[in-house]
């Protein structure tokens, strides 16, 4: 929204999808930089977010990041 709110998708350590509203600023490097509302170590679902519900169960790995 105009504010920075943005709605991610985390794993949580139960292996289920928990929607979560982050802050965000300026993007860098076509990236968004979250400045609130995600820990350090928590796994960000970054593909099939159209697919997913709260709660389904889902098996993370690890995505390959280009900075």
């Amino acid at each position: 929204d105009v504010h920075g709110t943005k709605t991610i998708a985390i794993v949580t350590p139960e292996q289920k999808v928990d929607l979560r509203s982050v802050e965000t600023t300026e993007s860098y490097q076509g990236m968004s930089v979250i400045t609130k509302g995600l820990n350090g170590g928590e796994s960000v679902i970054v593909e099939g977010m159209a697919q997913l519900q709260p709660g389904q169960q889902v098996t993370a790995r690890k995505a390959q990041v280009s900075l």
